[in-house]
């Protein structure tokens, strides 16, 4: 699901830049790692996943049945924020189209804070719904997620993405890491 939802997030990123900066490069934005061991720059946008965060939600119970006393347990969704780096790896040369890179990331998803069905109909299927939100973050914070990540700082801003759904009956059909294998037939 992180996967599949951060490479949609790639996808439309990928359209709105090529649109807006009117570049014949279709795959300008990248989902990687910032590499402090590669001394070039990329001349490519990232997104970089820092941070998994659990929604806390009000208790709701796990229900079930089991057998010999036992109590089964049914899996309930996790709700999680994703915290994604987005950066502009740019040559000090194209440091300019570094910024308007990241400045068309923002202004995107600023005007497109929410991907839905019904205005973002080639979304996948397991994804219900996406929000994007800027983290502000300070001067100190920022040095020690650049610190963590390994790499000098570039033009970047930090998303939190909410409401992804792992596991449980999120969109009718149970995660496959949720379900435990037939004892029989080993499928899930």
């Amino acid at each position: 699901m992180i996967e599949i939802s951060l490479n949609y997030l790639r996808k439309r990123l990928n359209t709105a830049l090529s649109h807006a900066i009117q570049g014949n490069e279709d795959n300008i934005v990248e989902l990687s790692r910032f590499d402090a061991t590669d001394s070039s720059a990329k001349e490519k946008v990232i997104i970089q996943l820092v941070r998994i965060e659990k929604i806390t939600t009000p208790h709701q119970p796990r229900v079930g049945h089991g057998g010999q006393g036992r109590q089964a347990v049914s899996g309930q969704p996790i709700y999680l924020n994703l915290y994604v780096l987005i950066g502009a790896d740019f040559s000090v040369a194209n440091y300019p189209q570094a910024l308007a890179y990241i400045s068309q990331v923002i202004e995107f998803l600023q005007n497109n804070g929410v991907f839905e069905r019904h205005n973002s109909p080639d979304m996948p299927q397991q994804i219900n719904k996406l929000c994007f939100e800027v983290e502000n973050v300070g001067s100190h914070d920022l040095s020690s997620i650049w610190g963590m990540v390994g790499a000098k700082y570039i033009p970047s801003v930090i998303y939190k993405v909410s409401l992804l759904a792992l596991g449980g009956d999120v969109t009718g059909q149970q995660s496959s890491m949720s379900q435990p294998a037939h004892p029989n037939t080993g499928q899930r």
